[in-house]
């Protein structure tokens, strides 16, 4: 029974911060639009807009499920794919939901989060940059109006933003289950299975000889721990395609295995 309170409490808040994030894409999407396309003229604008996004992802007190409505309003206002997904990246590793939700975190030693989140962002969007992506091949077709002749009245705004909660609502209660039972009932059955394989548990024995308290393992460990929230993913899938999602994952997974090689060195 505690269990099923606990995962409806966490549907409840998620669809609260779906909820919020879309309030906000509201007047975002009517006076925004048309105007962010202008933060890619010239590499000093996109370097500067890189920077500003990959710093509100980390500050808005909103987790994945907020952000998503946000990222979808802000890429059909005109926002380069590069500074949007900064503004994605970012948030994903670290918002200001984190103090406040996370009881171990502590600011004086849980610094290296936002520091790390800031880092990643750039790098993701700068990667972005140099690669020239579209997104066309890792964003799902937009659900918010796009701006005609730079604007969007308030009542469009309202009907696509409306649309793209009731489509996301369903990815609220479905992820936040899938990862109640995951984490409750199957994380630690995994877990135990690895380290009692054959083939796998020579890695949890070399774990064991080294320095996994480094600040640099663990901060591996909270990127791993996202990797596998089902809730998130099921947020991405709201606003990402299948080639995004694998992105995501392999691109997050790469700073995960650079963050934990401190541990063996």
């Amino acid at each position: 029974m505690s269990t099923i309170i606990a995962i409806t409490t966490d549907a409840v808040f998620n669809s609260v911060q779906l909820l919020a994030g879309c309030i906000l894409a509201i007047p975002l999407l009517r006076f925004a639009s048309g105007r962010l396309s202008r933060l890619g003229n010239g590499p000093g604008m996109v370097l500067a807009s890189l920077l500003l996004f990959s710093v509100c992802g980390s500050l808005l007190p909103l987790g994945v499920f907020g952000i998503a409505p946000l990222f979808g309003a802000l890429l059909a206002a005109g926002l380069p794919l590069p500074a949007a997904l900064t503004f994605l990246c970012s948030n994903l590793l670290f918002n200001m939901l984190v103090p406040l939700r996370d009881p171990s975190f502590i600011w004086k030693t849980g610094y290296g989060r936002p520091i790390l989140a800031i880092a990643a962002a750039l790098l993701a969007g700068c990667l972005c940059l140099l690669a020239r992506c579209r997104a066309e091949p890792i964003v799902r077709p937009r659900e918010l109006t796009r701006a005609v002749d730079g604007t969007v009245d308030l009542g469009t705004s309202v009907r696509s933003v409306g649309r793209f909660f009731i489509r996301a609502l369903p990815f609220v209660f479905l992820g936040t289950a899938a990862d109640g039972v995951f984490r409750r009932f199957l994380l630690r059955e995994v877990l135990q299975l690895l380290a009692e394989n054959p083939a796998t548990s020579p890695i949890f024995g070399f774990m064991s000889s080294r320095d996994v308290g480094s600040p640099f393992f663990l901060l591996a460990m909270r990127v791993l721990s996202g990797m596998i929230d089902l809730a998130k993913l099921s947020a991405l899938a709201v606003i990402l395609k299948l080639k995004g999602l694998l992105a995501y994952l392999g691109y997050f997974a790469g700073i995960a295995a650079l963050l934990a090689v401190s541990a063996f060195l």
